[in-house]
């Protein structure tokens, strides 16, 4: 249950295999490729909220160059599983410790070579990386090992190192700074091998060796390395010979007492069902790796790689969230502070489409800027660019900021965060939505024209019941905190006022926010997802499927075969009805799921969580367990959407893994907390004998034990 493999190695398989077998540490992501894998087998070793851009190319985040690269030849045929068939072959990770293992043998003139490997990216000393490599041989015979860094980097938009440095005293290495921003990346990496030649060619700077092995003889080495952004030469090289004298079992051991503690307070433990088990602690694996440092935020793609720019979405704060504000809140506060950092990229956004106040990035980067384009598909038919709307009229995204900010001041009971920047973002959000809202005077009430819901296949509607909710919530929140800043801290407050006029935003929300339009709804409690949407043309996604003329077809926009339809992309209503929980009653929520149900594509990673919460809201475990396993699984199984239009999207999905422990704990487990009170209520799947879980809430961490007929929740000790 700690461990995922696979006994075959399919060359179809090979991107699936490097996002499936990811490892990191919330800096630095490592894909799953083997040892020997190079730039064409997807290769890459992410930073994470380290960014570059070209003229003319999509700013992204960077990849590396390749520091693991090692691969053996024996009378001249490389031992690469790309181009010989082996006789036997393992690939494994540790969800435990964070630990890629690989064990291949290849037959070679009737003798067996087997190469074993193991490699971690450290989680107690983030800069350090470490790889040991094992020979044996069933006969004797002479191997060449050629180990080293591959400067051939896996990019979609590079190249963003133009120029780099060789390094080669006490060790060997690179460095080099990005193309834009001149960020210094520098990687290096010392073996034990010892009377190697050094080898500088086919994009490989390393060293070679040729050692002799007797029958059932096994040679191995070990190769630690270091990687730093914008440090000096000196400190690096000094990390590198301290980390290498510590040695590579000190190394692993550190590492492993850092995973220990982590999953100390991680761990969700399911008694009755493995598979639900292995699955979630998968997902709980790949959000532990993602844990962000300081004021970072975490990226949609994680990880994995550079798709999607390595950029910030609304993932992070309704998906992801969550699970770091039980686990981990001072990683909570790091992504909050990102966005309380960003600020003032979304005021430039904002003023940039002639509104007032903080219209955040729909795809964000390190200061904020937005780095969506206006045309995010490429047509499959003509190869031409199409105009996308998701950076201009997905408005929703600042209301998801004000709404995560929210839930972590309840959460941790931590308002000093409302004194050094929040209450900023709550106000200058909440000045956003009164600009961008109309009036209309024939009614008297204000609507949010022109925008776009989750439901990314239905662009530039009017009135989405998700968006308008929202923009009541920040007008709710800002009043709130208002209140609170006058009482507790009436200095920040006048200080506030001078500075953002919060007193005329103020009086503009209470004549505005009780005339915002609400959504329209049938006699049964359906709710219509924005105006008009009930008299597209009422069909389902089956028929819709049987009109594609491409497979990468992309669905949405005004040509998309989508758009005139009611099929969605993803939960928008069911969204809101999961967010806002408390607000609807039963009946609403069993009749807009049963509407909406039926009528979803499933376009997108984060719907399946969504559904599965109110699925779970209104007794439908069976439902839920199934979205459970589709959210938690995802990356397992490598079922999902990897081309929009022919736009590659691949990579790991870890708002998925975030959706999946939402649905765990507020699905299955009930949980809710209010006015520093926790409370659960049951709702397991029938196989589901029993959960238990801890979780940070407030000052205090617990331990919930729920059964299907008995819960537990224990303090277990109080912070200071």
């Amino acid at each position: 249950m700690w461990w995922i493999s696979d006994y075959h190695h399919q060359p179809t398989q090979t991107v699936h295999y490097g996002n499936k077998y990811v490892i990191g540490n919330g800096i630095y992501g490592y894909r799953g490729t083997l040892d020997e894998a190079r730039a064409e087998d997807q290769v890459g070793l992410n930073i994470s909220n380290l960014y570059d851009g070209l003229p003319g190319k999509w700013r992204e985040s960077v990849n590396a160059w390749n520091p693991f690269y090692t691969e053996v030849y024996v009378q001249g045929i490389s031992l690469n599983i790309s181009t010989q068939s082996p006789t036997n072959h393992h690939q494994k990770l540790s969800l435990k410790h964070g630990l890629h293992q690989r064990r291949t043998t290849y037959r070679i003139n009737d003798k067996d070579i087997t190469i074993e490997s193991e490699r971690f990216i450290s989680m107690h000393a983030k800069n350090t990386m470490a790889l040991r490599y094992t020979i044996t041989a069933s006969d004797t015979l002479d191997v060449e090992i050629k180990t080293g860094i591959d400067t051939l980097i896996w990019e979609l938009n590079g190249p963003h190192f133009k120029e780099f440095e060789h390094l080669s005293a006490n060790g060997i290495g690179i460095t080099g700074s990005t193309q834009e921003c001149k960020h210094q990346v520098t990687l290096l990496t010392k073996t034990t091998l010892d009377d190697t030649q050094v080898v500088k060619d086919d994009s490989i700077f390393g060293e070679t060796k040729t050692i002799h092995l007797t029958k059932n003889e096994s040679f191995h080495f070990t190769k630690i390395i270091i990687l730093d952004v914008n440090k000096p030469l000196e400190q690096t090289q000094e990390t590198l010979t301290n980390q290498f004298d510590k040695g590579y079992n000190a190394l692993r051991k550190d590492h492993q007492h850092a995973w220990n503690a982590l999953w100390a307070i991680s761990d969700i433990l399911i008694e009755g069902d493995d598979d639900a088990q292995h699955a979630l602690r998968y997902s709980i694996y790949h959000l532990m790796i993602l844990t962000p440092d300081k004021d970072k935020s975490i990226p949609a793609r994680g990880l994995s790689g550079q798709v999607y720019k390595g950029a910030i979405f609304w993932d992070t704060e309704i998906f992801m969230l969550p699970f770091f504000l039980h686990t981990n809140p001072r990683a909570a506060k790091a992504l909050i502070d990102y966005r309380i950092k960003t600020l003032p990229g979304a005021q430039a956004k904002a003023k940039h489409y002639g509104f007032e106040g903080a219209f955040y990035a729909w795809e964000s980067h390190e200061n904020g800027q937005d780095v969506c384009s206006d045309f995010n598909i490429t047509d499959v038919f003509t190869n031409r660019d199409v105009r996308t709307y998701f950076k201009d009229k997905q408005i929703h995204i600042s209301g998801d900021i004000v709404y995560a900010m929210w839930h972590y001041v309840n959460h941790t009971n931590d308002t000093s965060i409302l004194l050094n920047g929040g209450a900023d973002v709550i106000f200058e959000v909440a000045r956003f939505y009164l600009s961008y809202l109309k009036y209309d005077f024939t009614t008297d009430v204000y609507e949010a024209l022109d925008v776009v819901g989750p439901d990314e296949y239905h662009e530039r509607v009017n009135n989405n019941a998700f968006t308008n909710k929202l923009i009541a919530y920040v007008f709710e929140i800002a009043l709130k905190v208002a209140s609170h800043l006058k009482t507790q801290s009436p200095t920040t407050y006048t200080k506030l006022n001078e500075h953002r006029k919060i007193d005329t935003i103020l009086e503009t929300i209470t004549r505005v926010h009780t005339k915002l339009k609400a959504p329209t709804k049938t006699k049964s409690q359906v709710i219509e997802q924005f105006d008009g949407y009930f008299a597209l043309e009422d069909t389902r996604v089956d028929v819709l499927k049987t009109r594609l003329v491409h497979p990468q077809e992309y669905w949405g926009t005004s040509h998309g075969v989508a758009y005139p339809t009611q099929i969605i992309k993803q939960a928008d209503v069911v969204t809101m009805l999961s967010l806002f929980s408390s607000d609807y009653s039963t009946d609403i929520k069993q009749a807009n799921y049963d509407y909406y149900h039926p009528r979803t594509e499933h376009g997108s990673s984060l719907s399946a969580s969504m559904y599965g919460l109110l699925a779970c809201d209104i007794n439908r475990q069976d439902d839920a367990y199934d979205y459970f396993m589709k959210s938690a699984s995802i990356d397992l199984t490598g079922k999902s959407k990897q081309f929009a239009g022919n736009t590659y999207i691949g990579g790991t999905h870890p708002a998925a893994s975030g959706g999946a422990y939402m649905l765990a704990l507020y699905g299955f487990a009930g949980l809710k907390t209010s006015n520093g009170t926790l409370s659960v209520q049951p709702r397991l799947p029938k196989h589901i004998k029993s959960m238990q879980f801890k979780l940070h809430y407030q000052e205090a961490l617990y331990t919930v034990t729920i059964t299907h007929n008995d819960t537990q929740i224990k303090k277990e000790s109080t912070h200071e």
